[in-house]
């Protein structure tokens, strides 16, 4: 497993986990709170400000899990490809040892030595 699909896998635990979800949204509702009764237009933008960098945190977290998953895909790709490529060098040097070996002759087209 490389070190983005291990990044992505613990970036999906934390947004899965209970308590970070509560915790995240209680203290979004909070902050929005703040924003919407405060009077100064000052304490307006700094929770304007704190609602979006905690977005930022949780956006951060799922490009950890998209990062991840195409790390993984990326990983599978390439072993499948090195699979082949064994597979197919196998096929070939299986021929070089016997290259006649699997082929048949056509009926009724014995070849006969004189």
């Amino acid at each position: 497993m490389s070190d983005g699909e291990q990044i992505g896998r613990l970036a999906k635990d934390v947004l899965e986990n209970e308590a970070f979800k509560k915790a995240f949204e209680g203290v979004k509702e909070e902050i929005t709170r703040e924003w919407f009764n405060a009077n100064e237009p000052k304490k307006r933008d700094e929770a304007w400000w704190m609602v979006r960098l905690l977005e930022k945190v949780k956006w951060q977290l799922e490009y950890f899990i998209d990062d991840g998953n195409r790390a993984q895909i990326d990983r599978k790709h390439e072993e499948r490809i090195a699979d082949e490529a064994a597979a197919e060098k196998k096929r070939k040097s299986e021929y070089m040892d016997n290259p006649l070996k699997g082929t048949r002759l056509p009926p009724n087209k014995a070849v006969t030595t004189q």
